[in-house]
């Protein structure tokens, strides 16, 4: 048996290179990334728009905003015009260009990229009540130098969701190129980069709320 002496310096040793070695890794973490909240959809199924709906005394922009702001340099609203007119100021927002309408939250997460190219985007859907800082920071702790992309994937269904997703600052020009060949789809795109998917801890976390009935569902729970 080891006496314990040496024990205790082997353990001290080990930690040391643990810690250093943790450092080397979170080096790229340190890259910056900005929040942007997905609220310019139609909202076409719920009958109201998504972004003002209150689940927690909050619009739900507002409640995703403060969500993410101690993990982000910065958060932005992506919106279109009409939702800004009734966004306060305090609010900082990018309304989805004109040059990308029809495009659904490609829309979204383009005109972000055109205003943001010198950092990573954490994007986030603004209808998801359930999700909590802890799926925020899962993404965080994913992200890798080689990958592009970090997102969930649904358990049961085994779709991505590029709305719960860091793209890293490279996905810029990508993105674009993608754009320009008629490509719409965010979770298609997802395909086509290199692509990091993970699991959440609760599958209801990244459960969206689309239809009355759903949210009825959820206010009854």
């Amino acid at each position: 048996m080891l006496p314990k002496c040496l024990v205790y310096q082997i353990i001290i040793y080990l930690k040391s290179c643990i810690f250093t070695a943790s450092m080397k890794r979170n080096t790229f973490l340190k890259e910056p990334l900005v929040g942007i909240v997905l609220c310019g959809g139609e909202s076409q199924r719920m009958g109201v728009d998504k972004a003002f709906i209150e689940y927690y005394t909050l619009p739900q922009y507002a409640y995703m905003s403060s969500l993410m702001k101690e993990l982000v340099s910065d958060v932005f609203i992506s919106c279109n015009h009409q939702q800004k007119d009734k966004i306060p100021n305090n609010f900082n927002c990018i309304i989805d260009k004109d040059t990308y309408g029809n495009a659904g939250p490609m829309s979204g997460v383009i005109s972000a990229f055109e205003k943001i190219s010198n950092a990573a985007l954490l994007v986030v859907g603004c209808d998801y009540p359930m999700l909590c800082y802890e799926d925020l920071l899962g993404l965080l702790k994913a992200r890798e130098e080689s990958v592009d992309v970090v997102c969930y994937t649904n358990p049961n269904s085994g779709f991505d969701e590029p709305l719960l997703a860091i793209y890293e600052k490279q996905c810029a020009i990508s993105l674009q190129t993608y754009f320009k060949k008629d490509n719409f789809s965010l979770r298609h795109y997802l395909k086509t980069v290199h692509t990091k998917r993970i699991l959440p801890n609760d599958e209801k976390s990244i459960q969206s709320i689309d239809t009355p009935e759903e949210y009825i569902k959820w206010v009854k729970k």
